[in-house]
């Protein structure tokens, strides 16, 4: 099925994150793991609506100077959520 909006490709940059779980009285990380479901969520829905690939830029050599700990945070989620979402992101 052609996407019904014509698209063949949609590109997103992830950003904010961390600040809108700060916003939340979150910790960082948190809204890390949220941003990972809303990414999984939107890649569903780029499936159903015929969109064949989805580019995500995620992080940046300006990241990788955050504590260590969200780093790794970071690192560890995207294998997960790449792991348990092979199927949908092939």
């Amino acid at each position: 099925m052609d996407s019904r909006a014509g698209l063949k490709h949609l590109a997103i940059i992830m950003d904010g994150n961390g600040r809108w779980a700060l916003s939340q009285g979150l910790p960082r990380i948190d809204g890390h793991a949220k941003g990972a479901e809303a990414t999984v969520n939107i890649v569903k829905y780029c499936c159903d609506l015929g969109i064949k690939e989805v580019s995500l830029f995620g992080m940046s050599t300006e990241n990788t100077g955050r504590p260590i700990a969200e780093v790794s945070f970071i690192q560890n989620l995207v294998a997960e959520i790449c792991t348990d979402n092979q199927k949908i992101f092939h």
